[in-house]
């Protein structure tokens, strides 16, 4: 009669904390050697040891699952630090040769050190080596802010930007280059842009102005390769609550064309007539010449050049600004007013102005339009804006009647006398 003693021998219990450590039971070995707990060392060699009880033999084996897994750990442990110590000896030797005057031992103690800071951003040595030399190279193609800015003036020079345009562009960021004129532009960075803005202490819509400038620089450097990345698109705008812009009332423009005129200054008088009847820029009216006044055909044509958008536009010559540019007509020549910011501030002073309205002409010249003729698509064409600008800022500004009183307003001298002034 055979036996189920060898079926019981071959039958093996795992022990619970290892996949390597096994509990067989042999009764076939008496009751002294009964249960065998059997495992493989580190070199593969096969071991057993021998226990009377099922209790004893369980607790050796699970005593010796915790031995070789701690082992294991270290093992692994050892393994991977020694296999980072390799990668760092390879970041190493790829750093000096974009660094030579570094050496290897301190390079690959510095990596050692990283480690722990690498970690949690799963990133390697190597990748924060990659992106040193790559800073390295941008720092290599890179250039100071001034001679950034240098160049930019000279790419808006060949462009063909107005003179006025291109003073303003340059005046802002000469103001960025008192600060930051000897950095190089990879180095400025978001942070330092921000700040730099917020501390100008300037509203919201002209401390957006700067940053669209500092933009364009940042961009045009970008596409000479002078630096990686545009830092400007990493700050904000500020938040602008619009205000309704500022116009003059019907009789604050007759009170600034009758003192022009008893001043004698003929060169105020025009600006006044280009800016609050035909709705010109600043920029645009010093840059146009009279022989673009087509007084046949009764229109100014704005050249690309001069306006502030590059593109062309016709503005139509409406009666207040015939009878009072007419007598200009035999000029000749670009329109220009010598010593404008100082003649300008004395001039709305003895108008008795406290302070000038900014963009106070164009801004008047749309709203009286507009309120009378209600047509923003062909205000907005003698304008350079688009459509909806027109309608967000110049709607419901002035009443039909006040328009009226505004596009009534006529020169009360001589013709003749209006000759002499604009002679003068």
């Amino acid at each position: 009669m055979k036996t189920n003693e060898p079926a019981r021998a071959r039958k093996r219990l795992r022990a619970r904390n290892s996949d390597h450590v096994w509990v067989r039971h042999h009764p076939s070995l008496g009751e002294k050697y009964q249960w065998v707990v059997a495992w493989r060392d580190s070199q593969g060699k096969r071991c057993k040891k021998f226990y009377a009880s099922k209790r004893e033999a369980e607790t050796a084996a699970e005593i010796k699952g915790t031995e070789l897994t701690n082992k294991g750990v270290q093992a692994q442990s050892a393994y991977a630090d020694e296999r980072f110590r390799v990668m760092a000896w390879e970041a190493a030797e790829k750093l000096r040769q974009a660094e030579p005057d570094l050496r290897l031992g301190q390079l690959v103690d510095w990596f050692i050190g990283w480690r722990n800071d690498l970690t949690p951003h799963r990133k390697k040595v190597a990748d924060a080596v990659d992106h040193y030399i790559k800073h390295l190279g941008n720092n290599a193609r890179s250039i100071t802010i001034n001679e950034l800015i240098a160049h930019f003036r000279r790419s808006k020079e060949r462009k063909g930007v107005g003179e006025l345009h291109l003073r303003d562009i340059s005046k802002r960021l000469e103001r960025f280059a008192s600060i930051f004129g000897d950095v190089l532009a990879n180095e400025v960075t978001a942070a330092e842009i921000e700040d730099w803005l917020h501390g100008l202490g300037l509203g919201g819509q002209s401390t957006n102005n700067f940053r669209v400038h500092l933009h364009g620089l940042f961009n045009f450097g970008m596409k000479r390769d002078y630096l990686g990345i545009n830092p400007v698109t990493r700050v904000d705008r500020v938040k602008v609550i619009r205000k309704p812009p500022e116009v003059f009332a019907p009789e604050e423009v007759a009170r600034l064309l009758t003192t022009a005129w008893e001043r004698g200054d003929g060169e105020l008088l025009a600006y006044l007539c280009l800016g609050g009847f035909a709705g010109l820029r600043t920029a645009e009216m010093f840059d146009l010449d009279w022989r673009a006044i087509d007084w046949q055909q009764g229109f100014i044509n704005v050249n690309a050049q001069a306006a502030k958008t590059a593109k062309r536009r016709l503005v139509k010559i409406l009666p207040p600004l015939e009878a009072w540019l007419q007598p200009f007509a035999k000029l000749s020549g670009t329109f220009a007013i010598t010593n404008f910011q100082k003649r300008h501030r004395e001039f709305f002073k003895a108008a008795g102005f406290v302070r000038w309205k900014v963009n106070g002409l164009r801004h008047s010249y749309a709203t009286y339009h507009l309120a009378k003729w209600q047509n923003a698509a062909a205000l907005a064409k003698e304008m350079g804006n688009s459509v909806g600008v027109i309608r967000e800022h110049y709607r419901n500004l002035a009443a039909p009647k006040d328009a009226d009183r505004y596009w009534d307003i006529q020169p009360s001298r001589d013709a003749e006398q209006i000759v002499a002034l604009a002679a003068g």
